[in-house]
């Protein structure tokens, strides 16, 4: 977890489960979680439910308002569906010179279709976009640092020492003395 605001992250968890999130949520009061205006998430389904949009759900008011997924993942699932069907329409265009081949399968977009479907199990998080303007873009970086700090160390000998490592250079801390 990170603060979209300072760009620093605020919580580390081993694996994307609920319960990861769940540790994040049960160190603030329930006046703290009410206070969140909003969550940007990974729009990450392999197998519905996702782990942390059930998480969201269980510790926030209104969660479904305050989840907004990144326009990014809009486009990545769609310009995915789009390139596996122009993939598939061009083999079959090439494997016969039946024109009618091609127009029969033209219309058979079930790549379109699968994503179509994933966009609308995650709408209230795309529409939610248009009221916070909120993206994913800072955690991305944060992400990107992250494995940096990953192979400038050329592995860690455990997770304990990897985190150390991330809350030293990205976790804000106040390393100097403060004056008087």
């Amino acid at each position: 977890m990170s603060n979209l605001a300072t760009g620093c992250v605020e919580y580390l968890a081993d694996e994307r489960r609920q319960a990861s999130l769940d540790g994040f949520f049960s160190q603030f009061s329930a006046d703290v979680r009410n206070g969140i205006e909003a969550v940007a998430m990974d729009m990450w389904d392999p197998r519905p439910p996702d782990p942390y949009i059930t998480s969201t759900r269980q510790h926030l008011a209104d969660a479904d308002d305050k989840i907004v997924f990144d326009r990014y993942h809009l486009m990545a699932y769609l310009t995915k569906a789009v390139d596996t069907v122009r993939k598939q329409e061009n083999r079959a265009l090439v494997a016969t010179s039946d024109k009618r081949y091609f127009w029969a399968t033209h219309f058979r977009l079930q790549p379109v279709i699968d994503a179509a479907k994933s966009l609308k199990r995650h709408e209230a998080g795309l529409l939610s976009y248009f009221a916070h303007r909120l993206t994913n873009a800072g955690a991305e970086g944060l992400n990107s640092r992250i494995q940096a700090i990953r192979v400038a160390g050329r592995g860690y000998r455990n997770r304990k020492n990897f985190k150390t490592a991330i809350w030293f250079h990205l976790g804000d801390l106040q390393l100097y003395p403060i004056a008087p």
